[in-house]
Formats: structure tokens, C-alpha cells, sequence
């Protein structure tokens, strides 16, 4: 007989996991430890177990801030080649001050514990474009207002580079579905196809999901203990995924930020229409050609 579970109480909706931040003058920095670039932290540091409630996102919904930090650290255009202008080493030291360590430390050469920078540019790009390709795709377009849904040589990028990351002979792996997608003309078929190599990506992140038991809080609580920050994030967005009226306000802004509005607005708080015209307008004049026939007067 199958059990299908209830709703997902409030106190599982954020899982527990060891959020590492700096304090008392301690910070992030980065260093090379034997021709490797490591993410360390320098200094004195405490150890938070619930989310920490800090963001960097104005007007944000505090459930799913850490995921939309995670997205906006990634520069368009996405670029596997150049990770430090995809992933910019700056921005990456600034989300791990408020989030802590993006993913479980290991040990340096020195016998310091870090996590390689490069590493982690690699998991913020790949989540980055799952997260483009759930909005392109897995919504309605009057769902996602996502500029990708409109231009499918884009979105044909998204699952290339995808499976750059994920390329495998395996007959069974995430790359072996992403590739049937690109090749399948069928959009309905298609469609399934992204789910389940989305489901198949976000299963094997769920690997660091742990359910355990609190009897110190009364009453007793089940609660999920994540294995980094990292987990925290694909969390969210299984959350979101499952949840219409949160994803419908969450949008890509054409300068490529993800954020937080009502349900028509389609320029984050750093842009308006005149920015994106004045945008448009200096492409535009950029790929004119120089009419050199031209004279006045």
C-alpha cells in the first residue's frame, strides 16, 4: 500500500546545516596552497545551525534568500572557460560572509581546512543554470516572464552547457537524458525530458539530506540536517518548485538578476525601463555598421 506524506510542516521547510561565518575581525580570503586557489576562512568564526536571517537582497522573502544570492552571483553571459567573469571571486567571498562555506571543507596541503575556489565556481554555475533552465522551461510563459522562454537559441545554450558539466556515456546519467532533450523536436517530449534530468540532478544533491529526530524542543521535532549550504539551496528550489504562488513572483530581469516582485513587474530594483531601453540602444548602436558613404551638408 503507498503512504503518501503529508504537507511539509514549517520547521522542515528550512533544513539545519553548519553555517560557518566569520566574527571578531575574522573573514573569507583566498590563497594559493600549492599552484591550487583555496577559500578559507582567516581568523575567528562561529558555527550557526539554523539559517542565517542576514540578506543581501532587498524586498526578498527571507525563505528563499539564500537561493536567489546563490543565482545572483553569476555574471552573464554564463561562461565555462572564464569561471572567475562567470563567478566572480569577489562576489563568492561576499555570499560565503553571509551563508558561510558553500561547501564541505577539505583538507589543504598546509593542513588548513578550504574549499577550492574553482570547485565552488563550477556548483554555483551549474546551479545557476538548472535554475535558468526550471524557469525557461518547467513554467508557462506568463508564469516565468523569463526572456528565455521567448528565444529558443538561448535556451538551446542553457542545456549545451549543461551538458558540458554532465557529460557521461552512462546510459542512466543526467547527461544521457540532457542529450535525447537537445535532440527532441517534440517540445512536450522535451519537457519531460528537462524534468526528469532535473529530477535526476536535484536526487543525487538530496544524498547530503539527513532526517533526524530533536527531543530537546517540546514537543519533539523531525528535522532535516543538510550537509553545506549548497544542499540548503536545491532545497529551496524543490520548494519553490512545488509551491506556484512563491514561484510566480520570482522573475529574471533582463540584466540577468533573479528577484523577488508581484507577478507583472519585470525589472529588478536596479533597473527600470529606461535603463533596459538606454541597454538596448547602445547594443544596437554597437553593431551598426559605419555607413563611411554618408556625408552631411
Amino acid at each position: 500500500m503507498n503512504i503518501y506524506p503529508k504537507p511539509i510542516p514549517n520547521n522542515l521547510f528550512q533544513p539545519l546545516a553548519n553555517y560557518w561565518l566569520p566574527a571578531n575581525g575574522g573573514r573569507f580570503m583566498i590563497a594559493a596552497c600549492e599552484g591550487v586557489d583555496y577559500l578559507y576562512l582567516d581568523g575567528e568564526c562561529r558555527l550557526l545551525h539554523a539559517l542565517p536571517k542576514k540578506t543581501t537582497q532587498k524586498k526578498n522573502r527571507e525563505e528563499y534568500a539564500l537561493l536567489v544570492d546563490l543565482v545572483n552571483l553569476v555574471r552573464p553571459p554564463a561562461q565555462w572557460d572564464d569561471l572567475d567573469k562567470s563567478v566572480p571571486r569577489e562576489a563568492l567571498i561576499t555570499w560565503c560572509e553571509t551563508y558561510g562555506e558553500l561547501l564541505p571543507m577539505e583538507i589543504m596541503p598546509n593542513g588548513a581546512e578550504g574549499v577550492r575556489v574553482s570547485t565552488a565556481q563550477v556548483e554555483v554555475l551549474t546551479f545557476y543554470l538548472l535554475y535558468r533552465l526550471w524557469q525557461s522551461m518547467l513554467l508557462p510563459p506568463d508564469l516565468s516572464r523569463d526572456i528565455l522562454e521567448q528565444d529558443q537559441a538561448v535556451r538551446f545554450r542553457l542545456i549545451q552547457m549543461l551538458h558540458r558539466r554532465y557529460r557521461s556515456r552512462n546510459l542512466f546519467s543526467p547527461g544521457q537524458t540532457l542529450r535525447l532533450a537537445a535532440g527532441e523536436d517534440d517540445p512536450a517530449r522535451q519537457r519531460l525530458l528537462l524534468n526528469s534530468f532535473i529530477q535526476e540532478v536535484v536526487n543525487q544533491r538530496f544524498d547530503g539530506l539527513t532526517p533526524s529526530v530533536s527531543l530537546v524542543h517540546q514537543p519533539p521535532q523531525l528535522v532535516m540536517q543538510a550537509q553545506c549550504p549548497l544542499t540548503v539551496a536545491y532545497w529551496q528550489l524543490v520548494n519553490l518548485m512545488l509551491k506556484p504562488d512563491d514561484a510566480r513572483r520570482y522573475h529574471i530581469c533582463p540584466c540577468g538578476r533573479s528577484f523577488y516582485g508581484h507577478a507583472n513587474r519585470k525589472y529588478c530594483v536596479r533597473c527600470d525601463r529606461r535603463t533596459e531601453h538606454s541597454r538596448r540602444r547602445r547594443a544596437s548602436m554597437k553593431s551598426k555598421p559605419l555607413d563611411i558613404f554618408s556625408s552631411r551638408g
